[in-house]
């Protein structure tokens, strides 16, 4: 949930004492030790050096696939050094021609949809920057989950995206209305970040605070309050066992 459909909700007279907005986290957790050994990486300078991009989700329209395919031409054409990985699959009646092709035509790592946890952890710890570059979106939990594992989402500010991300601070967003202009305020931050890998670190380390800060516990707070001074049984108990959890485990608290 997001508070762009609370208001939405609410312009259809549903009123706003009625609405709870939970914002959504991670469907996956990542181990601490996974965790350790991802940050290890992402920390010390690789000897390639090579910032390595990664698009997941359907290669179809909504979710931008030409946008992502023209920045890569761009990138290419500018001598940007980068290792580009695309995970999805193709939606048949999008497109006249295959979208897998082309971007395999790029030099674009084309692989299969994931659906694992270990199989998305593996993936987000690879890339340095996930690319976003959708038409519209609601509130997408691939931006926290690639958050919590220390890699920069890079997307267009669509849907309640900038909910979810806060510009050159646990992200980059993209706010341009026109496909042209998307491309190249795309093509622009990736290779600045590609040219300057300490533009990136901060942001890195961005993600990894506001991964910390984000739990179920504190999504349904504002909900459980209201239903501590609703209901006098049941819901405080409930609040109860969350906080007794929290309290007895924070280093999982902390990384959920």
């Amino acid at each position: 949930c997001s508070e762009q459909l609370k208001f939405y909700l609410h312009s259809f007279g549903v009123p706003l004492e009625k609405i709870f907005a939970v914002p959504n986290g991670e469907s996956f957790s990542v181990p601490p030790k996974v965790l350790a050994d991802v940050l290890q990486v992402r920390r010390i300078e690789r000897k390639d050096d090579r910032l390595r991009l990664l698009y997941m989700g359907r290669l179809d329209q909504q979710k931008g696939i030409d946008r992502l395919a023209a920045t890569i031409a761009e990138l290419r054409a500018a001598h940007v050094s980068f290792d580009a990985r695309a995970i999805g699959g193709e939606i048949l009646a999008d497109a006249s021609f295959s979208w897998t092709d082309r971007l395999k035509e790029l030099g674009v790592d084309v692989r299969p949809p994931v659906f694992a946890s270990r199989d998305l952890i593996k993936a987000l710890g690879w890339a340095d920057v996930l690319i976003m570059p959708s038409r519209w979106e609601g509130a997408p939990l691939m931006i926290a989950e690639a958050q919590q594992l220390g890699c920069v989402p890079i997307a267009t500010a669509v849907g309640a995206v900038d909910e979810l991300i806060v510009d050159r601070s646990d992200g980059i967003l993209i706010d341009a209305s026109s496909d042209p202009q998307v491309v190249r305020d795309m093509v622009k931050a990736i290779a600045e970040v590609s040219r300057d890998r300490n533009l990136l670190s901060p942001i890195m380390e961005g993600c990894l605070r506001t991964a910390a800060r984000r739990a179920w516990s504190n999504s349904f707070s504002e909900f459980l309050g209201w239903c501590d001074g609703a209901v006098n049984n049941s819901s405080l108990s409930r609040a109860k066992v969350i906080r007794a959890r929290e309290t007895s485990n924070t280093g999982v608290a902390a990384a959920g």
